[in-house]
């Protein structure tokens, strides 16, 4: 049998997930089978992490106005890789694609407005959804501390109407423990008509449409910069 890996890299990406999906405890995974679904995900990580940085760079050099520049990309570093271990020791198992974000993606707040646009209202009227990954070492121990039961809601980013100034509700997050390879993602139920989605899917949905989520960054918002999209990798 071709292993998941070679199909992946052979481009059949969504159906490998597909199938990676259908594991429920990777604990539970033969030796040879674990390290298949390991090398996958080290494979999506770099991808997901050049995809990162190649839409990063495109809005910094399209004028993009970061309204928090200090956090628009953070590669990983100490402080993100203790956050991975921090969850692992108070919690237990974290999903192997999220904590290979944590320890090898970092930090990304695409919040803001393209240079030429006159005025806010026009890109924020549009109700885009930018890709958001924060969290910090002080925030996950305040979250392990404020917790009601031994499961622990981590939240990672805000729901699109705060992202837009409009105040908002439930925070995007997941549930841990999880021995699952992927994460499953909730957000505000208004939102969201879905109970959920997979971390992979969901990262596909921002780079589908070049960092900022749904069918808000049409033609006419993708003329308000002066570059085109970037070409990304697949994952």
């Amino acid at each position: 049998m071709t292993s998941l890996l070679i199909r992946y890299e052979q481009g059949d990406c969504q159906n490998v997930w597909h199938d990676i999906h259908g594991i429920e405890d990777v604990t539970q995974l033969a030796k040879s089978d674990y390290c298949d679904v390991v090398d996958v995900i080290d494979v999506t990580t770099d991808r997901i992490r050049l995809n990162v940085i190649t839409l990063y760079t495109w809005l910094l050099e399209a004028g993009y106005q970061f309204e928090l520049p200090e956090f628009a990309y953070v590669p990983a570093h100490s402080e993100s890789r203790n956050v991975a271990d921090l969850l692992v020791d108070s919690v237990g198992a974290v999903p192997l694609l999220f904590r290979a974000w944590l320890t090898e993606v970092g930090l990304v707040c695409f919040r803001g407005k393209p240079r030429l646009e006159s005025a806010h209202a026009p890109w924020r009227e549009a109700m885009l959804d930018p890709l958001e990954i924060l969290y910090s070492l002080d925030g996950t121990m305040e979250m392990l501390e404020d917790r009601s039961t031994s499961d622990l809601d981590f939240e990672f980013a805000a729901d699109t109407y705060t992202k837009n100034g409009f105040g908002g509700g439930m925070p995007t997050h997941l549930t841990l423990p999880s021995a699952t390879p992927d994460a499953w993602i909730r957000e505000a139920p208004e939102q969201a008509t879905r109970d959920g989605v997979w971390f992979v899917d969901y990262l596909r949905e921002y780079f589908s449409s070049f960092g900022f989520r749904s069918t808000a960054l049409s033609t006419a918002r993708i003329d308000a910069f002066p570059q085109r999209p970037p070409s990304l990798l697949l994952i």
